[in-house]
C-alpha cells in the first residue's frame, strides 16, 4: 500500500515537473516567436495596403479613355475664347464649355496623307494635293533648294515629315473620314492652342519669351527661325508647344477647321460646344503660316479661305471624340 502511494506521488510529481517544463518551453519559444509574428504583421500590412492601392489605381485607369497614338487628350471644361482687344471678328471674349476630345499632336504629314491617297486611287484620286515645284519658293541666302515645297507625290518620299499642303477643305474632310477622325471645331482648335490660361501664342503671352535657351518658337515669315520663309517638318519648334503639349499651332501652316466663317459669330455663339455658323461660303483657318508674320499667328486670330482650293500654306490636323461612357465615368469621380 505504501509502495502504491509512493509510486502515485512520484507520478504526480513527475507530471507536475513535466507540465512546468513544457510550460517554460512554451514561454521560451513564445518570447522569441512573438516579435517575429509582429514583424511579419508590420511587413504584410503595408504590402496589403499597396496591393489595395494598386487595384484601385487599375480600376481608375480602366475607367479612363485610352488616348490614341499620336494624339493628346484635351480635358472637358470652360475656357475664354476670343479677345476684347482683338480684331472685330475676335470679339467679344466669351466663355465656352467643351466636352473632352483628342487632338493630333502634329499636323497631318505628307507620308500620312500619301497612304490615304494611294487607297483613294493614287493618280486617279480626286483628292490629289496641288504641286508647287522646286522653284516655288525663292531661297534666302542661308537656304538651299532643299527647303522648297516640291511636287506631289514625290515629296511624300523626299519630305515625309512635312505637313501636307495644297489640300482643300474637302480633301481634309475625306482624309478625316478615312482615318475615323474629324476636323476640329474652331473652339476646339483655340482651346488646344491657348490652354486654360488663354495665352496669346501657344507658348505664352510674349512672342520672344525665353524658353529652354531660345526665343524662337514658330516658323513664321522673315524671322530668325532656321526654316523661315518656307515649310518646315512638323515638330521643328518644340518650345512652341501649347500648354496641353500640342505642337506647331502657330506658324508653318494654317489649319482647316470645321466651321464656316462668320465675322460676327462670337456675338451669338452658344456657350456649350459651339459648332460654328450655319451659313457661309468660306471655311475658317487658324494658326498662321510660314508666309505670315507673328501677329497673324496669334492663337486668337481668325481667317478664312475658299474651301475648294488648296494653297502652299494651308494644312490640317484632326480630332477624335472621347467615348461618351468614358467621359461620363470621369465626370462622376
Amino acid at each position: 500500500m505504501e509502495e502504491r502511494e509512493g509510486r502515485k506521488g512520484w507520478k504526480e510529481g513527475k507530471g507536475n515537473r513535466l507540465f512546468t517544463f513544457h510550460a517554460s518551453r512554451f514561454t521560451f519559444y513564445a518570447s522569441r516567436i512573438t516579435p517575429f509574428v509582429i514583424f511579419l504583421g508590420l511587413l504584410v500590412l503595408p504590402l496589403s495596403f499597396l496591393v489595395t492601392i494598386h487595384q484601385w489605381d487599375e480600376e481608375v485607369r480602366a475607367d479612363e479613355p485610352i488616348t490614341p497614338p499620336g494624339m493628346i487628350r484635351i480635358p472637358a471644361g470652360e475656357f475664354i475664347m476670343g479677345s476684347d482687344q482683338g480684331e472685330p471678328d475676335e470679339r467679344p471674349a466669351h466663355r465656352v464649355f467643351l466636352k473632352s476630345y483628342f487632338i493630333d499632336l502634329f499636323e497631318v504629314t505628307n507620308a500620312q496623307y500619301y497612304r490615304f491617297w494611294l487607297a483613294d486611287g493614287g493618280e486617279k484620286s480626286t483628292h490629289t494635293p496641288d504641286s508647287y515645284g522646286d522653284d516655288f519658293d525663292t531661297p534666302t541666302a542661308t537656304q538651299s533648294k532643299e527647303f522648297s515645297i516640291g511636287d506631289w507625290p514625290e515629296i511624300a518620299d523626299t519630305k515625309p515629315n512635312h505637313p501636307v499642303v495644297g489640300v482643300s477643305w474637302s480633301d481634309a474632310v475625306a482624309y478625316a473620314k478615312w482615318v475615323g477622325k474629324r476636323l476640329p471645331t474652331e473652339a476646339e482648335w483655340e482651346k488646344a492652342a491657348r490652354g486654360p490660361k488663354g495665352f496669346l501664342w501657344p507658348w505664352g503671352n510674349a512672342l520672344d519669351l525665353p524658353i529652354k535657351g531660345t526665343k524662337i518658337h514658330a516658323n513664321i515669315w522673315n524671322s530668325e527661325a532656321p526654316t523661315a520663309n518656307t515649310l518646315a517638318p512638323v515638330g521643328s519648334y518644340p518650345t512652341g508647344a501649347s500648354p496641353y503639349g500640342v505642337m506647331d499651332m502657330a506658324g508653318n501652316v494654317w489649319e482647316w477647321v470645321a466651321d464656316r466663317y462668320d465675322e460676327s459669330y462670337y456675338y451669338r455663339s452658344p456657350r456649350d460646344n459651339p459648332q460654328g455658323a450655319k451659313y457661309g461660303s468660306w471655311r475658317v483657318v487658324r494658326g498662321g503660316s510660314w508666309a505670315n508674320d507673328a501677329y497673324v499667328a496669334l492663337s486668337i486670330n481668325r481667317f478664312s479661305s475658299y474651301p475648294e482650293q488648296g494653297t502652299s500654306f494651308i494644312g490640317f490636323r484632326l480630332v477624335k471624340d472621347v467615348p461618351e461612357q468614358a467621359e461620363e465615368m470621369q465626370k462622376s469621380k
